[in-house]
C-alpha cells in the first residue's frame, strides 16, 4: 500500500509518513528581496536591515532580521511556504526520539513580528507577536480542537507538532495584516 503524503507547508514524505523539516528550512532565507521591499513600505526607506547570520544564537532564538528604525530596533522572524493551503501554521512543540518533549518556535521566538510569506500566490502575511500570544491565549480551547499536523527534522531526531489555523480567522479577528501586490 502506498504512503499518503501529508499537505503540511513546504514538507516533502518520509518513510515515517511525515513532512520533513529540513525542506522548509532550505525555503528559508530565499524571496529575501520581496520582503525588504515591504519592510521599507512599512518603516521607511531610511531604515537599516540586518540579516542574521543562520545557525547564531540570535537565530536560534527566532530572529531572521532586524530592522533598525532610527534608534529602534524591530525583530522579525519570516516564515516562508511553497504551497497555499489556506492556513497559518503554529508550532507548539517538537517530541525529540528519546521521549524528551521542548517548546515551539511559538513559545521561544523573541521576535516583534512574524512575517509568513506564502510565495506562489506573493501573499505576506504581517503578524505581531504580542497580538498572536493573546490570541492563542484566548483561543486555547478552540485551538486545542485543531488536529495536530507533524513534521520530522531527522538532522535533530525529532518531530515538530503544530496547529494549522485558517488565515481567515486571523484575518477577520485582526491578528494578521495581508499585503498583496
Amino acid at each position: 500500500m502506498p504512503v499518503k503524503k501529508l499537505k503540511v507547508g513546504i514538507h516533502s514524505e518520509t518513510k515515517f509518513n511525515m513532512p520533513i523539516f529540513e525542506e522548509s528550512i532550505k525555503v528559508g532565507r530565499i524571496n529575501n528581496d520581496k520582503l525588504d521591499i515591504l519592510y521599507k513600505k512599512l518603516w521607511g526607506e531610511d531604515i537599516i536591515i540586518e540579516d542574521i547570520p543562520e545557525g547564531s544564537e540570535i537565530d536560534k532564538e527566532g530572529t531572521d532580521k532586524i530592522i533598525k528604525v532610527g534608534n529602534k530596533s524591530i525583530k522579525i522572524q519570516e516564515k516562508k511556504r511553497q504551497k497555499d493551503y489556506g492556513d497559518f501554521l503554529l508550532e507548539i512543540e517538537h517530541i525529540f526520539g528519546d521521549g524528551r518533549v521542548k517548546k515551539g518556535w511559538f513559545y521561544k521566538t523573541d521576535a516583534d513580528y512574524l512575517v509568513y510569506y506564502i510565495i506562489p500566490t506573493d501573499r505576506i502575511y504581517l503578524i505581531g507577536m504580542a497580538n498572536l500570544r493573546n490570541w492563542v491565549e484566548n483561543h486555547t480551547i478552540f485551538i486545542d480542537s485543531l488536529p495536530w499536523r507533524e513534521s520530522w527534522n531527522p538532522k535533530g531526531n525529532y518531530t515538530t507538532r503544530n496547529k494549522a489555523i485558517p488565515w481567515g480567522l486571523l484575518l477577520k479577528e485582526k491578528v494578521a495584516v495581508l499585503f498583496e501586490d
